[in-house]
């Protein structure tokens, strides 16, 4: 049995959506836990998502 979401669609594009706005990199982990960081000027292949089970927006 699957595990129930924890954000909504509509709010992982807001969390997205914002974040841009803001200029910082948000994380969401499967665990519910959120990490907000500056983004940096150039961005490289190792912070671009290379697992299944996180999310960078």
């Amino acid at each position: 049995m699957t595990e129930k979401l924890r954000f909504t669609r509509a709010q992982m594009r807001n969390m997205a959506i914002i974040a841009k706005e803001e200029g910082v990199s948000v994380t969401v982990k499967p665990d519910g836990s959120i990490s907000v960081l500056p983004v940096s000027a150039a961005p490289n292949d190792a912070t671009r998502n290379n697992h299944n089970d996180i999310v960078l927006l």
